[in-house]
């Protein structure tokens, strides 16, 4: 049964796009926060779109802008901390070799420190 005027979804939309874009701010706290954000865009884009079959109005484009901005920094932060990752293996596996296994980073180190400390 359609509502005239319902605009339950288009709002719902625009509050789950915001609360995408507010867990941005929460990936100093939690590592998963982008994906938390990143699926509270997806459902706020499939609220906007079950609005503008309701009827297009300005809650279900605001909601289509706000999912959309929210999927993109979502999925750049993502990008951003998967990058990020795969770089610090990389330079940790170089510290592997460099001392000659996992298992002798601690002694290579130190060895590197005492090294620095009789130069200096």
């Amino acid at each position: 049964m359609k509502i005239e005027g319902d605009n339950s979804c288009g709002v719902a939309s625009v509050i789950l796009g915001i609360l995408s874009i507010c867990f941005i701010l929460l990936t100093f706290l939690a590592l998963l926060a982008p994906l938390a954000g990143l699926g509270l865009s997806i459902t706020s884009l499939l609220f906007a779109r079950a609005q503008k079959k309701h009827g297009a109005n300005k809650w279900s484009k605001a909601g289509f802008i706000l999912s959309m901005l929210g999927i993109i920094l979502n999925g750049l932060l993502i990008f951003w901390m998967l990058s990020a990752i795969l770089r610090s293996y990389s330079q940790y596996k170089a510290l592997c070799d460099a001392a000659g296994g996992c298992d002798k980073i601690l002694e290579y180190l130190q060895a590197q420190q005492a090294t620095a400390g009789a130069i200096a």
